[in-house]
């Protein structure tokens, strides 16, 4: 990848693989939460990488870094901001805490 992505051809991060990579990292090789967030602003610091949603995901990494649901939680209700929706459902009791969610019963 370092001798073929450029600025000027970057390499794309669409939103699952990003949510895969920090689920593999911290699944399978036990990857902290604040490893996980060093990863993440490493990616987000690399000029020859673009993310499906580069605005989102800085907000899910910093609502990642201040709450307690996961990443994919984070990212999810952020996505579906920009998208309009002005709240995300979830069955999840950790991620229904955090700004942009509810509780389904």
């Amino acid at each position: 990848m370092e001798e073929s992505l450029t600025p000027e051809r970057p390499g794309y991060i669409n939103n699952v693989v990003l949510c895969e990579l920090i689920w593999v990292l911290e699944d399978c090789y036990g990857q902290s939460r604040s490893e996980l967030l060093g990863v993440l602003n490493q990616l987000l610091k690399v000029v020859e990488l673009r993310f499906e949603n580069a605005d989102a995901v800085r907000l899910a990494v910093a609502d990642f870094r201040e709450g307690k649901a996961d990443f994919s939680d984070n990212l999810i209700a952020r996505v579906n901001a920009v998208g309009g929706c002005q709240k995300t459902y979830t069955f999840d009791k950790k991620a229904s805490n955090e700004p942009g969610f509810t509780l389904l019963k």
